[in-house]
């Protein structure tokens, strides 16, 4: 479209395109960095320069950024001379342009929903070119279409690490600025937590659930980590955060009666023969309706990998929004990837390996539960180790938190411990390690806090 040249144009102000932009928004952004020094403080982790669509508001909005990573103050003088030490302030209009936007500057109130509409039409620019990408290497039938396949995903992964922020190259001095921020909001309490797992003293040593973060809940056959799985998964369900469950040793049916046994203090063998009292029916149906609008995901494929997983994840959040899933569990490790591969070590560690990638990527949490070696049946006492996970690839290096379960009395049904398990943090990478009990109820495959 041509522009309207009776009508004057503000500096740096493009006519109308076709590509997504917000000419208004790049003008009102630099204007107020220029005009509060404290600005761009409020934008520069998110709003980065190649999101700009007119060139010269990107130069401008680049040494606006190289003067605030410098440690000095952004304002018309820095600006400019930063510009000019460049040998860009000529190209982009003269210090006399840069001081108009200053002067139409009225306010730095709204510069984060500026930068917030200047990156939405960023991210459309973006998946306009993923999407032609993607469409022309579909149309080229001189590449396999494994090849194909792998162009498409990396495409596509660009997009998501626009939509969810993420950079992985970053300048020590930005890093520590977003320290510094974490610093003074934990001082303040105004830090983000982890999500609770409803395990008190669990939560205590862990901070919960975080993203980001790989956990791996390991343990011997009926020590209950399916159990855990269930109760983390619908405690977290009940908070409003999605989960995903890839249960790769049960059913979607099995598992999901396992939930309702827990939910509803009902035995899941009882539940699946139908012996249901007349006075159990009220309490079931009650949480028959409570569970119903859990956001929980169970995906029973015995196929799975962690890249089918993103893309599972990928989907239901486009489907319900950004950030739906906040939980992956995995129930369990050993049972994925190819069984009989010659190096099981070296595929489980690539496993692992996926499964970190995948929580730092989409900005979620895994938890993976996992076999212990049989060397665990040989010694006494029988309380697992870190040293039983090392026999499973790469995982202990991996996992950000590593749980060992153990139950007494599976080994020692007379002793004074009946019915308390234990879940040993025995790496924690961000705080310390410990033992936590939880009071065990197998009938209902549910753990409960210890009294106090």
């Amino acid at each position: 479209m041509q522009a309207n040249t009776t009508t004057p144009i503000l500096p740096f102000r493009s006519p109308e395109t076709a590509d997504p932009a917000n000419i208004d928004a790049e003008y009102d952004v630099i204007g107020a960095i220029l005009v509060d020094p404290g600005a761009i403080a409020r934008i520069a982790h998110k709003l980065p320069p190649e999101a700009f669509y007119v060139h010269n508001h990107r130069t401008i909005y680049q040494a606006c950024l190289e003067v605030y990573r410098d440690g000095q103050v952004v304002d018309l003088m820095s600006a400019c001379t930063a510009l000019a030490n460049d040998k860009q302030l000529d190209k982009v209009g003269g210090k006399g342009a840069i001081a108009r936007m200053f002067d139409q500057c009225l306010t730095s109130a709204n510069v984060d929903q500026h930068a917030d509409l200047i990156l939405e039409k960023y991210q459309r620019r973006v998946m306009g070119r993923v999407g032609a990408d993607i469409q022309a290497v579909a149309k080229d039938t001189t590449q396999s279409t494994k090849e194909a396949m792998r162009v498409a995903q990396y495409a596509f992964r660009e997009l998501l690490e626009l939509a969810s922020g993420s950079n992985s190259v970053l300048k020590l001095s930005d890093v520590i600025a977003d320290n510094t921020r974490a610093i003074d909001e934990a001082q303040a309490g105004t830090a983000p937590k982890g999500i609770p797992t409803g395990f008190y003293d669990l939560d205590a040593i862990t901070g919960g659930i975080k993203p980001g973060d790989l956990t791996i809940l390991a343990g011997r056959p009926s020590m209950g980590k399916t159990a855990g799985l269930v109760n983390i998964a619908a405690g977290l369900a009940a908070q409003g955060c999605g989960v995903y469950i890839s249960s790769l040793e049960m059913s979607a049916q099995q598992l999901g009666f396992r939930i309702m046994s827990a939910d509803a203090s009902i035995e899941s063998g009882r539940l699946r023969s139908g012996l249901v009292g007349t006075h159990e029916w009220e309490d079931l149906g009650h949480s028959i309706g409570k569970l119903s609008g859990f956001p929980i995901w169970i995906d029973d494929n015995f196929r799975q990998t962690p890249e089918s997983i993103a893309a599972n994840i990928q989907r239901i959040n486009a489907e319900n929004g950004p950030g739906t899933i906040s939980l992956v569990m995995v129930d369990y490790i050993q049972l994925m990837g190819d069984r009989g591969a010659g190096n099981r070590v070296a595929e489980l560690g690539k496993i692992s390996r996926g499964f970190k990638g995948m929580a730092k990527e989409l900005g979620l949490s895994v938890w993976a539960l996992s076999q212990l070696s049989r060397g665990v049946e040989s010694r006494n006492p029988k309380r697992p180790l870190m040293s039983d996970l090392r026999e499973s690839g790469n995982i202990e290096e991996d996992a950000d938190t590593v749980i060992l379960l153990y139950r007494e009395d599976y080994y020692c049904p007379d002793t004074p411990d009946k019915g308390i398990a234990e879940w040993i943090v025995g790496k924690n990478r961000n705080g310390p390690t410990g033992t936590v009990k939880l009071l065990f109820e197998p009938t209902f495959t549910r753990f409960r806090n210890m009294a106090k």
